[in-house]
């Protein structure tokens, strides 16, 4: 843990756990989810006043941003959110992120208020003393609002070179971290292929875990939001026509091929097929010009900076060993902002309205269902834990006692989807290790793991 340089998360969250348990973690973790959907409402409403300002539109959009969360699949979710010690580095660091964001645009463009600094800076030192992804999002993000800055006239000033220096401070011990090195040189496989061939193996894993079945939910969100984008702008005449017309009925293919992906073939397995990958990358990158256009034409700089840090945020990882699911977690946190805003944007008359509620409709079907599902999973092996853990506490007692114990029979969760690997998972058994730690259970006392009768 100390040699891995992200030293801020794992402070913050050990000293939580310290203070107050497992019970001030969990109330710590939705609050943090509370104020993350709060600040990107916040930003998507405050950016679209011009276009939609009613007071029944932004209801519309709360329940839409709340809606939202439900597209995470667990599969992605429970190692990420709902594994507290990686939330501490991928979820938790949105907040200083989107709050020196805010911070940032009313310096630059509102007023340069003292105390708005102070926070700003520290902000984003914390932001990019995180994790490495949070690095580039916060330095892609300063960067990209100063080229926005200079383009509109504005002079760049001493503050957003101490912005810089700040993000750059911040990353350093994550970066000149032993881990940072070691994750390279564990990876012997990785480490002997060349450059070129890291970065076109990383591009197929990564467009085969954004296109998963997993990530299905999010994408078909993602694919109806970016059509209403498509359609947006070439009836308001924004962007280039052309590039509209091909983006629409590039949209509308991805949504026909993951359609018939998940319904015909059960699952969706992008990384499999050269034409695939070469398909998804290339809809990924029309897709971010669109949007870019999109935001910097609306003048939206603060929203505009917060979608080029989240698309840098995956697209740094082209150069890294290790892809787990979670990694896409920053860029969907942040997208939610920017789905919110173009629902905002297109709700200025009545046509508008009635498309952001047959959204709301479509995407409330999926989350309801899978919030409902996951809530329910945890629920049922709750109890397990419960149980499990009363057993293993009454046993280390007894043999501190004197009681001689060589065994104790546990249940197997009856869900393993809905938490963490378990210790009786093949390949997971080290973390008996870490149990025996935890409950100060000796090593030699066996876990017998049954299953749970019905």
């Amino acid at each position: 843990w100390v040699a891995n340089g992200r030293l801020l998360c794992v402070f913050g969250y050990l000293l939580i756990y310290m203070i107050g348990g497992l019970q001030l973690v969990q109330k710590f973790m939705a609050t943090s989810v509370f104020v993350i959907f709060l600040l990107l409402y916040y930003i998507a409403c405050h950016f679209s006043k011009r276009e939609s300002n009613h007071i029944k539109n932004r209801s519309v959009a709360a329940v839409f941003i709340c809606l939202l969360y439900g597209l995470i699949n667990v599969a992605i979710q429970r190692f990420g959110t709902y594994w507290y010690a990686a939330s501490f580095m991928y979820v938790v660091p949105v907040i200083p992120f989107l709050l020196m964001a805010t911070l940032y645009y009313k310096i630059i463009w509102q007023e340069e208020k003292k105390i708005y600094k102070i926070l700003c800076a520290v902000c984003t030192l914390i932001a990019a003393f995180s994790q490495e992804q949070w690095i580039v999002a916060v330095i892609c993000f300063i960067l990209t609002v100063n080229v926005c800055k200079y383009m509109s006239g504005k002079h760049i000033k001493k503050f957003d070179a101490l912005e810089i220096g700040l993000a750059i401070i911040g990353a350093l011990p994550i970066l000149t971290s032993p881990a940072a090195y070691a994750r390279m040189e564990n990876n012997t496989a990785f480490v002997q292929q060349s450059f070129g061939i890291r970065i076109v193996n990383n591009i197929r894993i990564i467009m085969g875990i954004f296109f998963s079945k997993d990530n299905s939910m999010y994408i078909t969100c993602l694919l109806i939001i970016m059509f209403i984008i498509g359609i947006y702008m070439i009836k308001n005449e924004e962007g280039f026509k052309w590039l509209n017309t091909i983006f629409v009925a590039y949209t509308l293919l991805m949504e026909i091929l993951l359609y018939v992906e998940i319904s015909v073939r059960s699952a969706v397995n992008i990384e499999s097929s050269i034409a695939s990958v070469i398909l998804s990358f290339a809809y990924v990158i029309i897709m971010s010009i669109e949007i870019v256009i999109l935001l910097y034409q609306k003048c939206n700089f603060c929203q505009l900076g917060i979608y080029v840090a989240s698309f840098f945020s995956l697209a740094c990882l082209v150069i890294v060993p290790e892809l787990p699911y979670r990694i896409l977690l920053p860029y969907m946190y942040l997208s939610f902002g920017l789905f919110t805003y173009v629902l905002l944007i297109i709700m200025k008359d009545s046509v508008g309205v009635w498309i952001g509620l047959a959204v709301i409709v479509c995407t409330e079907k999926n989350s309801i269902y899978n919030l409902k599902n996951t809530y329910d999973g945890y629920a049922k092996n709750y109890e397990v834990h419960l149980y499990n853990d009363e057993e293993i506490r009454k046993s280390v007692e007894e043999i501190k006692n004197g009681e001689e114990i060589t065994k104790i029979n546990l249940y197997k969760v009856p869900d393993i989807l809905y938490g963490g690997e378990m210790v009786y998972v093949e390949g997971f058994e080290f973390m008996k290790n870490y149990m025996d730690e935890y409950y100060d259970l000796p090593a030699e006392v066996q876990l017998i793991y049954e299953e749970m009768e019905q």
